[in-house]
């Protein structure tokens, strides 16, 4: 069997399979592996496994939610261990997807489903008739599982490189020299829950295309069934469609492939040692080990658990699994939000590129609004632009005054991870009431300043739709003698 594998990887390596690129994507959440504990599912096939059944349950803090099976563990280890790196890999695949991994309480369902992808990596489930104690093969993942994650974390990486089952070689060059492939697997090619694999059930897509059966409407079958010929009539990639494409949009490794590997980065160099060490509180004694960087505490997991594992909780300004990397301020930011921000300079400082685009594209659109109003302003027409330049004005200053609210509330995400939370909530405060005070002086100004101007429209409108004109009133300064003026009283001659 491992012959026939080893042969089917030779020819995957001298025919990579290719991709296309799709040009008006956008990526998102596409890191390097591109799933959670995707590195342990090859090495895992290699170990001996033996059944421990489920009442080594209890053993369990991290997966322990996830892991509800008889479950094995690689011979001459513990639950403990393999939960441990559960944990270390959730760690460092939540920060390169750049969600916080410490807000367990606010679990997100990317969060959640890369949990379960993690620990159902570690913690395979025993083959059908195996009893406890007995050596079991490995059951990877269910591609089902695989399909939560994507699904749950909204992962695009703008080409097909994202599947859950695959089969990858690449040539690597030896240390004493020569070339070799080294191969890698993706997930069982099963729907959990499975005998054949580890996992829970596939999400909600399929329970809703078979829903619209149940409903009693014409409309809802003739979907179906167009989805039914839609989905027949789907082909597989043509090589002349693939000739006919330009080099830049056909590529044989995947997009996700090309990236550095997280791991790689954000592990702990230990000198002398051959391996990587993805979390240092293992080894916080060690005093060749620098734990978190020296920008963190090590903190349990679990703090209920006397046997919880330790993991790197960072300082306000620092970020990452091992507390490598500085976070952007949430008081620059609000600073710059509520000088800058009509500029959406506070986007470019939290690295949101496009959402800053889109502030200064409303506000070169309101200025153009404006001057076209001003340009073309009449009498007649005075209520209609003061109310077009209104309505662009007040875009801006909501989108501008929403800005300043959200990002001095609470410390928001960047392009990367959340802003550290530096900026006093008093100080916030007060700068929200009295910039509320002084725009709504500013609002009342305006429109006063507005009604000013269209009673005077109002009133040369009327005069201009007299039949005399200015000639039907009284020339009050060829006046002689006394007379008494209807505004400013009596007036001498």
């Amino acid at each position: 069997m491992r012959l026939i594998v080893a042969i089917l990887m030779l020819a995957a390596a001298a025919r990579p399979q290719p991709f296309t690129s799709n040009v008006i994507c956008m990526k998102s959440r596409c890191v390097n592996p591109i799933f959670p504990a995707l590195d342990a599912v090859t090495s895992n096939s290699n170990k001996t496994w033996s059944c421990v059944g489920g009442g080594k349950r209890s053993e369990l803090d991290f997966c322990r939610e996830a892991v509800d099976y008889d479950f094995a563990v690689p011979q001459n280890g513990t639950a403990k261990l393999q939960d441990g790196h559960a944990l270390s890999r959730y760690f460092y695949h939540m920060h390169a997807l750049g969600l916080e991994a410490w807000e367990v309480d606010a679990e997100s369902d990317c969060q959640r489903a890369a949990r379960n992808l993690a620990c159902w990596t570690m913690f395979p489930r025993c083959a059908p008739g195996v009893k406890p104690g007995a050596t079991t093969a490995y059951l990877r993942p269910c591609q089902s599982s695989c399909e939560n994650y994507v699904n749950g974390c909204s992962v695009e990486c703008c080409d097909e490189s994202v599947q859950c089952v695959f089969d990858y070689a690449k040539r690597v060059e030896k240390d004493s020299g020569g070339l070799e492939v080294v191969a890698s697997f993706g997930y069982a090619p099963e729907d959990g829950p499975s005998p054949v694999c580890t996992g829970g059930a596939a999400g909600v897509i399929p329970r809703v295309y078979l829903g619209l059966l149940l409903i009693p409407s014409f409309r809802a079958k003739g979907l179906v069934a167009a989805l039914g010929v839609l989905a027949m009539s789907l082909q597989g990639c043509n090589p002349q469609v693939l000739d006919a494409l330009g080099a830049d949009q056909v590529h044989s490794l995947g997009n996700w492939r090309t990236m550095k590997d997280y791991l790689v980065e954000s592990s702990v160099h230990v000198a002398g040692a051959e391996s990587l060490l993805l979390n240092s509180c293992v080894q916080m004694n060690n005093p060749n080990i620098t734990t978190c960087s020296g920008h963190g505490s090590c903190a349990p997991w679990n703090k209920t658990s006397a046997s919880s594992f330790f993991h790197c909780k960072c300082d306000m300004d620092w970020m990452g699994p091992e507390c490598h990397n500085r976070r952007r301020s949430q008081s620059v930011a609000f600073v710059l939000s509520c000088t800058l921000g009509v500029l959406a300079a506070d986007q470019m400082y939290l690295g949101l590129w496009w959402v800053a685009a889109g502030k200064l594209l409303a506000l070169i659109v309101a200025a153009c609004i404006v001057a076209s109003c001003r340009r073309t302003a009449r009498p007649h027409l005075g209520r209609v632009e003061l109310g077009v330049e209104a309505g662009a004005v007040l875009g801006v200053v909501s989108w501008y005054l929403v800005d300043c609210f959200r990002i001095g509330a609470s410390p928001v995400y960047s392009v990367d991870h959340r802003v550290a939370a530096d900026l006093p909530h008093w100080l916030f405060m007060s700068v929200m009431i009295l910039g509320s005070l002084f725009l709504s002086g500013v609002a009342v100004a305006l429109w006063s300043v507005s009604e000013i101007r269209a009673r005077r429209l109002r009133c040369l409108q009327m005069i201009g739709d007299h039949p005399h004109g200015f000639s039907s009133y009284p020339d009050w300064s060829k006046m002689s003698g006394s007379m008494a003026h209807p505004v400013y009283g009596t007036t001498s001659v």
